[in-house]
């Protein structure tokens, strides 16, 4: 009695899919994301060890939004020319360079996120011959990281660290303006601009490789306690003497800025022909 009950279930899935496959379409885009507004990173180190007592960098600004992006999407028409998304987009970060030379030392930072983005939208489209143009809002939920690479350069030392700011969730919107042709019934390309509102809040932090070279290579990272290599961020913290080496660090959450204008090409695909529904009917001889 169960099998026939989930066979029956399969079945009036499977039926669901086939009627409804005429309104499905996917699209596959790729392009780049154009850095809007910086985000500062506050104390990335202080240099009085170094020169003097004035020499020190307290803030340095890096586009986070910038980079490659490479998106897969799933449209399903509602009608009244309106359809609802869902793209799973992958941000792969350009790399953001802050070097400070001083009279005996180099020192480098380089920034860059890497993000999955998870965006539901909905959009208006019009349709003029074998033209659509649309206008699209939707919401962008993102998990990833953002990698901080950090090299000094001192007579007889270069030393290197790696550190990740993962964990937490991005959170933002975005909205965009979309021009498709379409080739075939079946297959179209479409090109996209548009702007995304984004900010990642990590929730840990870890050193993920430290070396010095002094003419050889020392690992550093192993002799590192937990304190050091690692350090969970919070929205509240208060500052105790009573941590322990052997227990991650505690810091106020940072916040990345990831806000971008972007760009698109790619096609669209339909199971069904695109203008299926939309065809004219076929005059009678």
């Amino acid at each position: 009695m169960k099998r026939i009950f989930l066979l029956t279930i399969a079945l009036i899935l499977i039926n669901t899919v086939t009627q409804a496959q005429s309104k499905f379409s996917f699209e596959l885009t790729s392009g780049y994301n154009f850095g809007l507004s910086p985000t500062q990173i506050d104390g990335l180190y202080n240099y009085s060890y170094v020169d003097s007592a004035t020499s020190k960098i307290s803030v340095g600004n890096v586009y986070l939004g910038n980079g490659l992006n490479l998106g897969i999407k799933a449209n399903y028409l509602l009608g009244n020319n309106t359809q609802l998304s869902l793209e799973i987009e992958n941000l792969l970060g350009e790399k953001n360079y802050i070097t400070h030379s001083f009279k005996d030392s180099t020192h480098e930072f380089v920034f860059y996120p890497s993000m999955t983005e998870i965006k539901p939208s909905f959009s208006f489209f019009r349709k003029i011959n074998n033209l659509k143009f649309y206008a699209t809002i939707g919401g962008i939920i993102g998990f990833g990281k953002v990698t901080k690479e950090y090299t000094r350069q001192i007579p007889g030392l270069v030393y290197v660290e790696k550190y990740d700011y993962y964990g937490g969730v991005a959170l933002g919107l975005f909205s965009g303006f979309s021009a498709e042709y379409i080739f075939t019934p079946r297959l179209s390309f479409i090109g996209k601009i548009g702007a995304n509102g984004l900010t990642y809040m990590p929730d840990r932090g870890k050193i993920t490789e430290a070396y010095k070279n002094t003419g050889t290579t020392e690992n550093m990272l192993e002799n590192m306690t937990v304190s050091t290599r690692e350090t969970v961020y919070e929205d509240q913290i208060t500052i105790t003497d009573n941590t322990s080496p052997d227990e991650p660090s505690k810091a106020l959450r940072p916040y990345f800025n990831m806000n971008s204008f972007y760009f698109k090409l790619g096609i669209v695909w339909y199971p069904e022909g695109e203008t299926q529904e939309e065809a004219q009917p076929s005059r009678k001889l």
